[in-house]
């Protein structure tokens, strides 16, 4: 009973989105066509004032800021956004199994390197690292 309720309010929501899709076109593709100098500032302002209205924090206006500088730059120096975002969002999966591992292994946090599965994946780590390596310098 409770999965055909999800079904069916996934569907409602659907034709919903299919309506205001179908009603906003033209106003989206006159919204696509705005110019930048017009359009960044509006962008600015929305995010600015979301980040504050969130928490009324000041503090999300700097974090929020600082993401964005740290976008800004990694696109000017061609960094890679997608393993920013994996790194992001594994950094704590990573770290709270690191934290198990080190609890059962009772304080030994070199553990890690008596499992062939755990060596054989730093090998392919290293080695991955070390050809990116070679590869960029050969073609500098």
């Amino acid at each position: 009973q409770f999965i055909y309720s999800i079904y069916g309010s996934l569907i409602i929501a659907n034709l919903f989105l299919l309506g205001v899709g179908r009603i906003g076109l033209k106003t989206f593709c006159k919204l696509v066509q705005t110019p930048a100098v017009i359009l960044y500032p509006i962008i600015i302002f929305t995010c600015l004032m979301g980040s504050y209205l969130a928490q009324y924090s000041i503090f999300d206006v700097g974090l929020m800021l600082f993401f964005a500088f740290l976008a800004y730059f990694m696109r000017k120096f061609k960094f890679s956004h997608i393993c920013f975002i994996i790194g992001f969002i594994l950094a704590p999966i990573w770290e709270t199994a690191l934290q198990q591992l080190i609890i059962s292994s009772e304080q030994n946090p070199y553990m890690i390197f008596t499992r062939p599965v755990a060596i054989v994946l730093l090998l392919i780590t290293l080695y991955v690292i070390v050809r990116t390596a070679i590869a960029t310098v050969k073609k500098t």
